[in-house]
């Protein structure tokens, strides 16, 4: 296959988790992309509407894939998720997660964990081979029961496995995991296109109390000890970025809609030469047209009404 135009995930996966199987069967979709794209907010829209009980494995392939994406999304639809960098290790990899689909240890993984507390994630993962399946709760020392359970299904039978919390032992750490599990969690379930500022103020809340990097929390350093002299003056300029390795600058120079812009640069380096890159996977054209006609649409209603009042001076 050779792929061109520009990366479009949501039709892709619109299409794949759209098609529907026999219920006895257990879908899996294989999803590769080498796309750094940027609307991950349609993308999980589209898993929470159609995914239902399927099975989501996200492999990058390349220098750029959208890693955020890739691994959020194999964590929503309880799969695993692959990030292969070097072209020469895709056979072997593939392989790899192949074979691991072709013998789940034990599906559909539920606990009663989150019955006593908050316990995350919320939907368990299948169990693979060689892989720990892990959930963390928070729950009152004042609640603590000993018949915690996890079931599965077994090679068709349903499988339950006990276990007594009664001998655990203390450590420290463990807020910090659940704390990052929930912000985990919160994110996922903002992409419900609902209730997104009450979800933020409960992820800046856990992040504060814990003293943990979040979307909406930043950890800074400030060291006052001076580094230049006093009142000498800075100047700055723009620094280009580089491109992801395996990228083609000379197919970005010579695109028709950068052929112009690249020829107004003054003589450079290719390598330190800014060309814009495309922005794939949006509507970003369609988005300026509408900016403009906007602006233009609010510059008419101004000059009537200004014309209006000097009709009516007169």
């Amino acid at each position: 296959l050779h792929a061109g135009g520009g990366t479009q995930m949501a039709p892709a996966l619109d299409h794949a988790l759209s098609y529907q199987a026999d219920p006895e069967i257990l879908q899996q979709v294989i999803f590769i992309t080498d796309g750094a794209i940027g609307n991950e907010r349609q993308l999980f829209a589209i898993l929470q509407d159609r995914l239902g009980d399927k099975r989501l494995f996200p492999v990058g392939i390349g220098s750029a894939p959208n890693r955020f994406f890739i691994t959020r999304a194999a964590k929503f639809g309880r799969g695993r998720a692959r990030v292969i960098g070097n072209l020469n290790e895709v056979a072997e990899e593939m392989g790899g997660l192949f074979e691991d689909l072709s013998h789940p240890v034990m599906v559909d993984l539920h606990s009663n964990l989150e019955k006593a507390g908050a316990a995350f994630p919320a939907r368990l993962p299948d169990l693979y081979d060689g892989d720990p399946v892990i959930q963390i709760a928070k729950i009152p020392t004042k609640d603590l029961q000993s018949n915690y359970q996890f079931t599965g299904n077994y090679d068709g039978k349903t499988i339950t496995m006990p276990f007594d919390v009664s001998a655990a032992e203390t450590g420290e750490g463990l807020s910090v995991l659940w704390a990052r599990e929930k912000i985990r969690s919160l994110e996922e379930a903002r992409f419900d296109r609902a209730n997104a500022a009450t979800i933020d103020a409960e992820i800046l809340t856990t992040a504060l109390d814990h003293h943990i990097v979040s979307r909406l929390t930043s950890l800074v350093a400030v060291d006052i000890t001076p580094s230049r002299p006093v009142g000498e003056k800075l100047s700055t300029r723009a620094v280009p970025t580089q491109l992801p390795d395996g990228w083609n600058f000379g197919k970005l120079a010579t695109a028709p809609q950068n052929r112009q812009r690249a020829a107004a640069q003054p003589a450079a380096s290719p390598a330190l030469r800014s060309v814009p890159v495309p922005r794939t996977a949006s509507l970003h054209i369609a988005f300026m047209l509408l900016g403009i006609f906007m602006m233009l649409l609010t510059q008419m209603k101004r000059g009537a009404k200004w014309l209006s009042l000097g009709r009516r001076h007169a």
